[in-house]
């Protein structure tokens, strides 16, 4: 035998049972996923009957859909006239839920002030 032919076969000697042990480890792996994890499934269509999203806007994001600055967002939070839901610093809001609060009514408008000369 020439001697590439010979580096070759003690290459694959010891490539081969490494390759087979990686493929056995990852068929373990996989197994041991599917196991864990149910089995998932399309979501269903939208439309009748369909779920309300689970949408959460960060605190601009929920500012930015509602039209409204973000200090009035912080201001409406901290004064719990808002729903929210704070993990650790973070600020969430729930579009279901501030459709929901808008629906409502939102935040009551200041009233204006009267002007002289005009009743209310």
């Amino acid at each position: 035998m020439n001697t590439r032919a010979t580096t070759l076969s003690i290459v694959l000697r010891h490539i081969v049972p490494a390759l087979q042990a990686i493929q056995r480890d990852i068929e373990a792996q996989s197994r041991d996923a599917a196991f864990r994890d149910p089995v998932k499934q399309e979501p269903p269509a939208k439309g009748a009957g369909a779920p309300p999203s689970k949408k959460f806007f960060k605190l601009h994001e929920a500012a930015e859909y509602l039209g409204i600055s973000k200090g009035l967002l912080y201001k409406l939070t901290s004064t719990k006239q808002i729903p929210f839901y704070r993990i650790g610093k973070r600020i969430l809001a729930s579009e279901e839920q501030l459709l929901s609060w808008l629906e409502a009514g939102g935040i009551e408008a200041p009233a204006s002030p009267s002007t002289p000369g005009t009743s209310n």
